[in-house]
């Protein structure tokens, strides 16, 4: 008896930390991504054109995206030349994986990483077909 009380004594404590140790408050790993991100800065490596590999500092923003709780987005992206381009769609994450699926490109499937501290999220996007460059992204959330 006095083993089995130990015992349950010991998985109740354990369980208690491990419920504990990851609460951030958010009950998915969407929750903890809604709301407004705003890229601060973007970085290219591995381009097929290495005068492509480098740090774009945006200033005000490259990107602004905002992550709603029903699983849509808008983004919004701003070039070089100041040119606005926008779309919408919806998105789906997993703890280490954030897939924005355009509303015109229904049937994508290609997730990109993510870390999240606090409010500083850092996407990594996989290798572009077209340019070969993998691009780190690092966004603060407003």
């Amino acid at each position: 008896m006095k083993k089995s009380i130990g015992f349950l004594s010991i998985l109740l404590l354990f369980t208690t930390f491990i419920n504990c140790s990851s609460d951030d408050g958010a009950s998915s790993p969407l929750e903890a991504l809604v709301g407004t991100w705003i890229s601060t800065s973007i970085v290219f490596s591995d381009c097929l054109d290495s005068e492509e590999n480098g740090i774009l500092t945006c200033d005000p923003f490259c990107i602004s995206v905002t992550i709603n709780s029903d699983g849509t987005y808008s983004l919004t992206e701003v070039d070089d030349a100041g040119g606005q381009q926008s779309e919408t769609g919806t998105v789906t994450a997993t703890s280490t994986t954030i897939l924005l699926c355009e509303s015109t490109e229904p049937n994508c499937t290609d997730p990109d990483s993510y870390t999240l501290t606090n409010s500083v999220l850092i996407v990594t996007e996989a290798e572009d077909d077209i340019s070969g460059c993998q691009s780190v992204i690092t966004f603060n959330k407003q």
